[in-house]
């Protein structure tokens, strides 16, 4: 009787065990169709990066607890596991399957970085200083060019020459306090100057000349801010080689805001109030 109840209970066992092969296969095949269509549909997706992955692939990870996996369904090969074929990999009692799709937004090193200290602010700040001036040195010209006022243009010219010194000294304030010279993108000027290349194009040459001299004003505003707040910092921080230059550059981005404010002052708001009359 003991050697028939074994037997029946080993015939149960096995049989629960093939439905749940049968299940893991079935969930599998479902798995394998979402994916094909969240990479049909292209939606933003990413690998993970802890797997050194490329931003905007998939990432779909096949892991199990004895590094066996069963058949039934077949995935697509994800390049940064090189996944096997599920139906290749033999079964064993115990072993389970867990598939996960992970669908993650990319992780740049810019973000990744933590600010935990003045320093770490200074440098960050540093960084987008140094991104904005070199934008700067790209924009100048083409506003000099669509300027109608000589006086103007000559002033966006020169202070295009002051800017390339900016940037120079900025590459030297990186090498004070020991840290390598890398601009880090600032939406704050690019929003800047995606306005001034919006008055280029929309503006008739009357009323162009006051919409680009707000344009240059509110960048050397921007400028004056973030210069005044290294020169703070520096200070704290104890950085007085780097307090000398970064201050000589916001006496000149002062100057260059006060001259473009005379300029507007002289005629070229006055010019645009006549046109639009």
């Amino acid at each position: 009787m003991r050697a028939f109840a074994h037997d029946s209970g080993l015939k149960v066992s096995l049989f629960v065990e093939r439905i749940s092969i049968s299940v893991i296969r079935r969930t599998a095949g479902y798995t394998a169709n979402l994916v094909r269509t969240i990479m049909a549909a292209n939606l933003p997706y990413a690998r993970r990066p802890s797997l050194n992955g490329t931003p905007g692939r998939m990432c779909c990870a096949i892991t199990t607890s004895s590094r066996q996996t069963t058949g039934g369904g077949r995935l697509p090969a994800c390049p940064c596991l090189r996944a096997p074929d599920l139906r290749s990999a033999p079964w064993e009692p115990g072993n389970r399957l867990r598939v996960g799709i992970h669908l993650t937004t990319t992780s740049t090193h810019e973000e990744a970085r933590m600010m935990k200290s003045m320093d770490d602010l200074f440098y960050n700040l540093l960084e987008d200083v140094y991104y904005a001036e070199k934008q700067l040195v790209k924009t100048l010209p083409k506003l000099a060019k669509k300027s109608t006022s000589p006086e103007l243009e000559k002033a966006f010219m020169d202070h295009r020459s002051e800017t390339e010194q900016h940037v120079e000294r900025l590459e030297r304030v990186f090498e004070m306090i020991g840290k390598k010279a890398r601009a880090r993108k600032c939406d704050a000027i690019l929003g800047i100057i995606k306005e001034g290349e919006d008055v280029m194009k929309q503006a008739g040459d009357g009323i162009c000349d006051a919409g680009l001299l707000a344009a240059a004003q509110a960048a050397e505003h921007y400028e004056i801010a973030r210069y005044g707040t290294l020169c703070a910092w520096a200070k704290t921080l104890g950085h007085d080689d780097a307090l000398g230059p970064l201050h000589e550059t916001l006496e000149e981005e002062k100057k260059a805001d006060a001259l473009l404010t005379s300029i507007a002052e002289s005629g070229v708001n006055e010019a645009a109030m006549k046109e639009a009359a």
